[in-house]
């Protein structure tokens, strides 16, 4: 770049994902017709932030283009936390090819792609360990933020354990806000087995209810 050229900034691209706490695990790769572009008239593709992109042209060249992006996640969990997008200034193409999760059209000069998580239901198999398969066993939230089917007996590999879902779907979100506690609920009062049981993880699936729900497994 020469030192008494100006560069301007002609295209910008945001991406959020409603999962991820901080940026999303995404990078943008140009098509091969978008990087001929790019080449030819020495435009600037840089990434600014872990979630912004933007190009750069001199300031006397005013060529029309349509800038075409493949969207490539770089953390494993993320097609377990997508469900679907959409876009402001671009069209959005849900490909999942050869580790391209989808094209980004750009047909703005200001984009902001939105990735939404799915909504699941919360599921907890309860395995008792060191409590008597016969105890009164009860899963809270800590702050009454979520309610509970009914617990139903289950077998897993073998061992009896109780299956305890959540009564609405809820959004996956990698700060889901949650504190799950397991009581144990006897004539004299109630003794707390534990006072936290992890969140369901959005890649343990239920065997119960494989497209609904996710899962956790806990011993008590």
């Amino acid at each position: 770049m020469s030192t008494l050229e100006k560069y301007t900034q002609c295209l910008e691209i945001v991406i959020e994902h409603g999962y991820y706490a901080d940026v999303p695990p995404v990078t943008l790769e140009p098509d091969e017709e978008t990087a001929h572009f790019l080449r030819r008239t020495g435009r600037i593709w840089r990434r600014m932030r872990s979630d912004r992109w933007v190009v750069m042209q001199r300031e006397d060249e005013r060529e029309e283009f349509v800038y075409t992006f493949k969207v490539i996640p770089t953390d494993a969990l993320f097609h377990h936390v997508t469900e679907r997008a959409e876009a402001d200034g671009a069209e959005v193409e849900v490909v999942r090819h050869n580790g391209t999760w989808g094209v980004l059209k750009c047909i703005s000069n200001d984009v902001t792609l939105r990735i939404h998580p799915p909504e699941k239901y919360l599921e907890f198999v309860l395995i008792p360990r060191h409590t008597a398969a016969s105890a009164v066993i009860e899963l809270r939230e800590a702050r009454g933020m979520m309610e509970f089917m009914p617990p139903e007996e289950a077998e897993i590999l073998g061992m009896k354990a109780l299956r305890v879902v959540s009564k609405k779907k809820v959004p996956l979100s990698e700060r889901q806000g949650y504190r799950f506690r397991l009581i144990e609920v006897r004539n004299s009062g109630e003794r707390v087995l534990a006072s936290h049981v992890p969140t369901p993880h959005p890649a343990e699936r239920s065997v119960a209810d494989l497209a609904n729900a996710v899962t956790t497994y806990f011993y008590y």
